[in-house]
């Protein structure tokens, strides 16, 4: 039997022969164990590139558009907005986006200022569309111009009647001079300070509780502000200072009168305002 001491001293006394022979056969094995794993590795990439073109072809053939459904509309039809969202039948599911489907939407429906996409896989995407809401609208030039909460020029319409069916009813409002107003864009007053407070104004009246009688707003003048109220009372605010105290004051008068009542109030002044009536017969409730 051979102990340890005599199996280290046999290794050391291998020719140079041997050792020669040990090394190139060491080097075989790891040049084979080398190609091993660059074998391996290969076929794992190959497999994973086949992975990908194959979850790439079924995304072309099995991932289209056959369903498409819109909410969140009231001023266009369903189709009006598909047609507009240049969406088609067929189109791969992951191709279609809500950046680029507001742009071709805000290009062409200027009502709609946001759009939100869903896909629901495999075939079918829903459209929730965000709508300018309708303010007021101006007359101009025998046009009937649609103005949103955020100035927004949305239609041009040749009636009333028009704007009544589309929109339902809007306040009429008597406007300071205009610089443009274009379809889609904000509408620019000649001086830059008239315009931001008609908003103000319309809003005023409407949590005041006034807003829904009133039918016309003459703001051609800031400092001369008046209304036509339920078609029988012309009221005079003068400026929008003490805006609310001035409504108020108005519907307080109004209040007091008989619903035949008709004539002229005037509030510039809080403090000694005044009711010139047509028909004073039936004056007080």
């Amino acid at each position: 039997m051979y102990d340890d001491k005599s199996k280290v001293r046999a290794d050391t006394d291998k020719s140079d022969a041997e050792i020669i022979i040990d090394d190139y056969f060491e080097s075989i094995k790891e040049k084979a164990r080398i190609r091993t794993r660059l074998i391996k590795i290969v076929c794992l990439l190959v497999g994973v590139i086949m992975c990908i073109a194959l979850i790439f072809v079924c995304v072309i053939l099995f991932f289209k558009v056959t369903d498409i459904t819109v909410n969140g509309n009231s001023f266009y039809t369903e189709d009006e907005i598909v047609a507009a969202s240049e969406v088609k039948s067929g189109q791969n599911i992951f191709t279609v986006s809500s950046e680029k489907m507001a742009k071709a939407l805000g290009r062409k429906l200027p009502n709609i200022y946001s759009v939100k996409v869903k896909h629901k896989f495999p075939d079918e995407i829903t459209i929730t569309v965000y709508e300018e809401k309708p303010l007021f609208y101006f007359e101009i030039s025998g046009d009937y111009i649609v103005i949103s909460e955020d100035m927004k020029v949305l239609g041009v319409y040749h009636s009333r009647s028009e704007i009544e069916n589309k929109f339902g009813s809007l306040v009429c409002v008597v406007t300071p001079d205009i610089l443009y107003a274009v379809v889609g864009q904000i509408i620019m007053f000649k001086d830059k300070e008239d315009g931001s407070f008609i908003v103000d104004l319309i809003e005023t009246l409407k949590n005041n509780g006034i807003g829904e009688k009133v039918t016309i707003i003459y703001a051609n003048n800031r400092f001369d502000i008046s209304l036509t109220y339920d078609g029988r009372f012309n009221i005079e605010l003068g400026n929008t200072k003490d805006f609310e105290a001035k409504l108020d004051f108005a519907t307080g008068i109004i209040a007091s009168f008989k619903d035949d009542t008709s004539g002229n109030i005037c509030v510039k002044d809080v403090s000694n305002g005044y009711a010139l009536v047509n028909n004073p017969e039936n004056l007080i409730k």
